[in-house]
Parts: structure tokens; sequence; C-alpha cells
């Protein structure tokens, strides 16, 4: 947390508090940092920008994303062992980002 916070300040230097936002970024895995970000923000006094990973642009196109990863692999969709990416990583919408974050 020093680091990152040494980091920070260095950004915050460089590019202004109008200009440099810390990133919250919501993730399939967990919420851990959530609390953490938020905080450094409001130390530095610096606004936040919530974020998700994005894949794919609608939650229907994971199929889609699914497939093209496995051409682009040479794997095959029925192998167990290969790499499947969760179907939550397409783009949320700011309604649907805010309810998250509210719980």
């Amino acid at each position: 947390m020093k680091a990152a916070k040494e980091v920070a300040e260095t950004y915050l230097k460089i590019f202004g508090p109008d200009r440099f936002y810390i990133e919250c970024r919501s993730t399939f895995q967990s919420r851990s940092g959530e609390s953490g970000a938020g905080g450094a923000g409001e130390k530095l006094g610096v606004g936040l920008v919530g974020t998700n990973d994005v894949h794919f642009l609608n939650e229907e196109d994971h199929y889609a994303h699914d497939i093209l990863c496995c051409i682009s692999m040479g794997r095959l969709l029925s192998e167990e062992n290969r790499l499947k990416y969760p179907t939550q990583l397409y783009l949320k919408s700011r309604r649907r980002c805010s309810r998250r974050w509210a719980t």
C-alpha cells in the first residue's frame, strides 16, 4: 500500500487533481479492494472511476467470444482444460454498475 500511495502521489503531481483518478475495478473474482481504493482517493483528494473488466459488448455475446477464443488458441469448445472466460465480462450499464457497488 505504501508503494501504491507513492505512485499515486507522483501521478497526482504530474497530472493534477483535475486530470488524475483512481480506478475502482469491479471483478468477477472478488470485491476485496474496494474500500482501499476509495480510502486512498479520499486521502489524496482525487476522484474515483468505477470500471469492470470487459471482453465482449453484451452478455449474450459470451458464446461468440468463447468461439473466437477457441479459434485463436486452436482449441475445441468441447475441451475441458481450456481457457474459459466468465459470462459476466461484458460492458455494464451505469445503472447496473451502480446497483452492484451499492450492495
